[in-house]
């Protein structure tokens, strides 16, 4: 089952930042959600 990712408009711009100028942390957070998506509980 996927689940509808939804961001804050200035959780949006950051994670559009970390993409740009912090790709360790950009990555970590897709992990993240990628982890959330698959096992949400």
């Amino acid at each position: 089952m996927s689940r509808r990712i939804s961001f804050g408009a200035s959780a949006y711009k950051d994670f559009n930042q970390w993409a740009i100028l912090d790709k360790k942390t950009y990555q970590k957070i897709i992990t993240l959600i990628e982890d959330i998506n698959r096992l949400p509980f």
